[in-house]
């Protein structure tokens, strides 16, 4: 999944584009982007502290993720799990 950060620039550029744009239903499609772009990057975050706080649960309990689990909390966090 994409870093919070990515969803929310293209949300600011939909808005961007919203502005500018005369026809209304174009505007209400850009608008309609730019909403479903902070809900992406909401989404990113919530699942990005989760992955992080899976991580740390795991380590205080003095246990590893599987594999599997380790590789998509890297990819969610872009934090790397020893």
């Amino acid at each position: 999944m994409h870093e919070a950060k990515i969803y929310r620039d293209r949300a600011a550029h939909a808005r961007l584009k919203a502005r500018k744009v005369k026809e209304p239903e174009l505007r209400v499609t850009f608008e309609t982007l730019a909403a479903g772009y902070e809900a992406l990057a909401k989404d990113a975050e919530r699942l990005a502290a989760h992955a992080l706080t899976e991580e740390a649960n795991a380590r205080q309990a003095g246990r590893r993720l599987s594999l599997a689990r380790r590789v998509h909390v890297e990819e969610s966090t872009n934090v790397r799990t020893v």
